[in-house]
Parts: structure tokens; sequence; C-alpha cells
């Protein structure tokens, strides 16, 4: 503490480039009075990157300390973020991991930081509604769900409002509770959206990225939140400037029509006359059923499914043995107007954990 109050706070005000605060040890806390005068001091000094990292053990959920700490505890020991210290006209970068934040902390963080460009917030506990700026271009929202000790039962369901016209990247993940509700982002150039654990009722998120290039969508697996993504999909018109999209086998399966006989897949290329690149990542052994017009128009006299005369290369990423790989790869051969590369990689990650739960059973 000594040391680096002699570093920082004996400078006289010379601009400081960056500044990263975390702990190292889950017994160290950043959550320190002295911690805070550090992060205001080098605002004042025209930092320009700023993180804030709490790697605390009680986010490891193999620790004991897990199951038997109090949620006010676990706040208590987080930084918490004064939304009066961050003024500062030359911020550009702001990291922060594990922290809390009060309710009104990102309206005041755009306000006071105009020159914001960079912002990332995971697994944090800062309960923010609005997202408003002009200056933002790199976004990633990555919240705390239940399973991270935090109970947020006692909130209201709320809409998470992106209003950020000078987006260019975005990236959602793990918002339980919130419904997202993009608006002016049409200059989102690259989006990444997985919504695990949602139970929303309504989203606006296909249908305001319009003029994306690169998509990765992840479909929830709560039935709740599928009939959302299902009913914005609906709405959506045309992704015509769409080169890469990734998904996964639950937006496979996604019905995308009333009378259900698409796949929401079929659906999203559809909407992508222009795409390039497919990524298809299949993360458990789940079996599609086809119609077999899906597979052979021509026979039926059917029109093809989908339009993709610049797809270049399917890549998919499966289990071993997943009959699910067979019916994309027939629709996509079906429906394709040119022939891409295909290629089929098996799910290390996902094959290594299957073996193990055997291996256990065994």
């Amino acid at each position: 503490m000594k040391l680096m109050d002699n570093l920082l706070l004996c400078r006289d005000g010379i601009s400081l480039d960056s500044f990263r605060l975390r702990n190292t040890k889950g017994s160290v806390f950043v959550n320190h009075p002295t911690a805070g005068t550090w992060v205001c001091h080098v605002l004042n000094c025209n930092v320009r990157v700023l993180g804030i990292n709490q790697d605390h053990h009680l986010f490891n959920l193999d620790d004991e300390l897990y199951f038997t700490w109090s949620d006010r505890t676990v706040l208590r020991e987080l930084f918490n973020l004064d939304h009066s210290s961050f003024t500062s006209a030359h911020l550009k970068i702001l990291n922060l991991y594990c922290v809390y934040g009060s309710a009104d902390f990102i309206e005041k963080l755009f306000s006071g930081c105009p020159a914001l460009e960079d912002l990332a917030i995971i697994k944090c506990h800062v309960m923010a509604f609005k997202f408003f700026s002009r200056t933002l271009k790199n976004l990633i929202i990555e919240s705390l769900s239940p399973a991270y000790g935090y109970n947020i039962e006692d909130y209201e369901f709320e809409e998470l409002v992106i209003d950020i016209p000078s987006l260019v990247s975005l990236y959602l993940k793990d918002i339980p509770y919130f419904a997202p509700h993009l608006v002016n982002v049409s200059s989102v150039v690259k989006a990444s959206i997985c919504l695990h654990n949602s139970d929303i009722e309504h989203c606006n998120i296909l249908n305001a990225l319009s003029n994306v290039t690169d998509l990765t969508l992840e479909s929830p697996p709560c039935q709740m939140a599928m009939d959302a993504l299902q009913r914005d999909m609906w709405k959506c018109h045309a992704f015509n400037k769409l080169k890469v999209l990734s998904v996964d086998e639950r937006c496979i399966s996604l019905l995308s029509t009333r009378d259900g006989t698409e796949f929401g897949l079929i659906q999203l290329l559809r909407c992508s006359p222009n795409i390039e690149k497919l990524n298809v990542h299949l993360t458990s052994l789940a079996n599609f059923s086809l119609d077999e017009e899906m597979v052979d128009p021509e026979a039926y006299k059917a029109d093809k499914l989908f339009n993709c005369k610049h797809l270049k290369e399917v890549k998919i990423t499966c289990w071993e043995h997943d009959g699910s790989v067979d019916c994309v790869v027939r629709v996509i051969l079906a429906n394709a107007i040119t022939i891409p590369k295909i290629v089929i990689e098996p799910d290390t990650f996902h094959c290594k954990l299957f073996d193990l739960q055997n291996l256990v059973r065994s």
C-alpha cells in the first residue's frame, strides 16, 4: 500500500497512460479505501486505459466458501464503483471484472467520460437498464447469474436498452432477467449474442442488427427465451452485409415459421444472400428430423430454401457420432447454389467431458 501511494500519489499529476488494479490472492480484496483513491488519482492523471479486476475465489464453484458466504458479504468485498470519480475527458478504455456499481453508475459514466470508446463489464454486479453513448465503439456485457452467488430473484424483469449509434462491436452473454432491446445500433458490424439462462418474453436483437458482417448467435436453453428469439427472427428482413454466421444447435432446431416447417438456420440463410462462411457448433448429441422436401427440393418441384451463391465454407464442430451433422450437411448440399467446402471437426472439449462423465458413472 505504501509503495503504491508513493508510486502514484507523489507523481505531481504527471499524465499516466494505463492503470490496472487486480488482486492475485483470494484473501486480498481490491475493495479498499486506498484503492479507491488510486483510481480517482489516475483518472485525474488523464489515464487512457483503466482496468479493475477482482479475481475473487468466491466465484470458483468448487470453493466451499461459495456456498457459505451471504450475498451481502460478497457485495461488501467487491470494489464499489463511485460514479463521482469517473469524470475524465481522456479515458478511452474501461475494463471491469467482478465489481459492484449502483444503478446510475453507467449513466453517469457516459456523461462523465465523453471520450470513452471501449467498455467491458464482465461478471459484475451492475444493475444498469440503459446504455446510451455517442462515442462508444466496442461494448462487452457478461453479467452475473444466480450461479455466481447472487440472488437476483428480487429484481423485476427489465429491458436492457442499448442506444449507441456509434457502436461497431457488441458482445452480450448471460444477462438474466434482462430483455435486450437494441436501438440505433445500425453501425454494428460484429455481434455475438448468447442469451443463456435468460427467461425473456420479448427482445429486439436480430431485427436491429441489419448491417452486421459477422454474427454469432447462441440460442437460450429455456423455452420462453427461445420463443422470444423466434418472434424476433420473424421480424428480420435481410442481412445483406453478413459474411460470417456462427450458430449453435438450438438455433438450427429453432423453428422460424408459424407452421413449423423450417429450421431457424434456414431463415437466417434466406435473409443472408451474401454470406461466405457458416460455422455450426453442435454441443450435444441432438438429432433433427427433416422433411424430404428440405433435402431434395427438385424432386418435389419446390424452390430452394435459400439463395447463398457466395457461400464458400461450412465448418461444423460436433461430438463424435452426432447424427445431426448429416442433417445439416444434407440441407446445405441440397439448397446451396454452389457446393461449398465443408469441414467437420470434433468438439474436443465436450468429447473429453463426455468421456469423463462416462468414466465416473462406470
